[in-house]
């Protein structure tokens, strides 16, 4: 009588524990599942490989300016993007005075990571290398950027909700991506992509709201440091597909 009452607990014990497993520890990131082209994650769209226009910078001389020049490069495999600025829901605030450290931190909670700067532009670009995400050419209030430099422009200059300009969007369905945030990228500044921005700060794209928008085309690199916030710094995540 015993052994079999020891057994049945044995039993229940077990089952306990694998019920505790599936629900007190089953929260589960993206990382933790399988995606295809066909299958993205909620929230996020497919980008596939292809070019994308950069913007590099050539020292004349030694001593001499930076000459700025344009190149075609490759984006070697297809990824995952979020379809809005972090933390990517349509009709939200996106988060802003986030340093890069912190932005690298929420996507990784995510089982995500921040989109390398190759990866950013051809969501932006998309097939036809578009300068702004919409199109080749700057479209005043197609997007949130401001009119003037100053950001002192004819419209109030002010952070927007995402998705509030329904044609401020790309090829591929990834809003925002002209003015708004500027986003933070994976990649670190260098004199090939950012001249005088120089090393040891991390490249930031898009524009923001405070900027005239058609003076920051998609491929117009920032650079910041890593610690380093700001009202008008903001991000979105990618991740790898499978």
């Amino acid at each position: 009588m015993h052994l079999k009452r020891n057994a049945i607990a044995a039993f229940l014990g077990l089952v306990l524990i694998s019920y505790q497993g599936c629900s007190l520890g089953g929260k589960t990131s993206h990382a933790d599942k399988r995606y295809g082209a066909g299958n993205p994650p909620s929230g996020m769209v497919y980008v596939p490989p292809g070019e994308v226009k950069v913007r590099v910078f050539e020292r004349r001389h030694e001593h001499g300016a930076w000459l700025k020049d344009y190149a075609v490069e490759e984006v070697a495999e297809g990824f995952f993007i979020d379809k809005y600025e972090f933390p990517n829901v349509a009709g939200e605030f996106p988060l802003s005075n986030v340093s890069f450290i912190e932005a690298q931190s929420k996507c990784h909670e995510l089982g995500k990571r921040l989109c390398s700067m190759h990866e950013w532009l051809r969501a932006c670009q998309g097939p036809d290398l578009k300068d702004f995400c919409y199109g080749k050419t700057y479209i005043r209030d197609r997007c949130n950027a401001s009119e003037s430099r100053d950001g002192l422009g004819e419209e109030p200059s002010t952070l927007e909700a995402s998705g509030m300009r329904p044609e401020c969007k790309s090829d591929y369905g990834v809003y925002d991506m002209t003015g708004n945030l500027w986003e933070w990228t994976s990649d670190s500044t260098s004199t090939r992509y950012s001249g005088y921005w120089g090393w040891r700060r991390m490249i930031q794209l898009g524009g923001c709201y405070g900027v005239k928008g058609k003076n920051f085309p998609s491929y117009v690199t920032n650079g910041n440091k890593k610690n380093y916030s700001y009202r008008t710094f903001g991000f979105r995540c990618c991740m790898d597909a499978d």
